[in-house]
C-alpha cells in the first residue's frame, strides 16, 4: 500500500523521499482522523519478510528507500482498505512518499517506483504473498480490469458529511486493544 504520513510522525528534520513500513503490525488511523472523518482505530497486521524482500531488491534496483520498524499509519493506508478489504484480514506492507516536503522526488521517480514494485514485490516471495496490486493505467500488464472512458460530469462541491454518514455500516475492522 502506497501513501504518505501527511506530517503525523514524519517531519521536516527526518523526511525520507520513500520509506517502507517492516512492522509486525501497524496501529492506524490517528486521533484527529477518528474525531474528524469518523475513521475507526484498528490494528493491522504487516509482512515482514515482503517488507524486507521490498527493501533489499528495491534498493538493488536503485532506489533510495528508507524504513521504519516502528510505524503508524494514517488515512492514505487505511481508507483504500476500508473500502476495498473492509474485513482488514490481509497482512500489508505500507510505503510512505514524500509528497510534501521539498525537496520532492522528481515525478519520474514516483513513476518508476511504481511500475517497478509489483516485479519486486512478486520475486522470491512465497506462493500467495501479494493478494492484490493495482497499476499503472497506461502499463501494458494491467493488475486490474480496463474501465471505460468516464464521461464529463458537472462539478459538485464535496460534502462536510463524515465517513460513517457515507457509510452507515462502518467495517468489522480488528479494534486495537490496551
Amino acid at each position: 500500500m502506497v501513501g504518505s504520513d501527511h506530517f503525523h510522525q514524519l517531519w521536516l528534520d527526518n523526511m525520507p523521499q520513500f520509506l517502507v513500513g517492516k512492522a509486525p503490525f501497524y496501529d492506524a488511523n490517528w486521533y484527529n482522523e477518528q474525531r474528524e472523518f469518523g475513521l475507526p482505530k484498528f490494528r493491522l497486521e504487516g509482512n515482514e519478510e515482503l517488507s524486507a524482500h521490498i527493501l533489499r531488491h528495491g534498493l538493488d534496483a536503485g532506489f533510495d528507500l528508507a524504513f521504519s520498524n516502528e510505524l503508524r499509519i494514517d488515512h492514505s493506508i487505511t481508507c483504500p482498505i476500508i473500502t476495498l478489504r473492509p474485513e482488514a484480514d490481509l497482512p500489508i506492507v505500507p510505503i510512505y512518499t514524500n509528497i510534501f516536503a521539498p525537496p520532492l522526488p522528481q515525478p519520474g521517480r514516483f513513476v518508476a517506483l511504481g511500475r517497478a514494485m509489483p516485479t519486486v514485490a512478486e520475486s522470491g516471495v512465497g506462493e500467495g504473498s501479494i493478494r492484490g496490486r493495482g497499476s499503472d493505467p497506461g502499463a501494458d500488464d494491467a493488475g486490474a480490469a480496463r474501465q471505460r472512458p468516464r464521461r464529463p460530469t458537472r462539478h459538485r462541491p464535496r460534502s462536510r458529511q463524515t465517513w460513517p454518514h457515507l457509510h452507515p455500516d462502518p467495517p468489522n475492522c480488528q479494534l486495537a486493544t490496551g
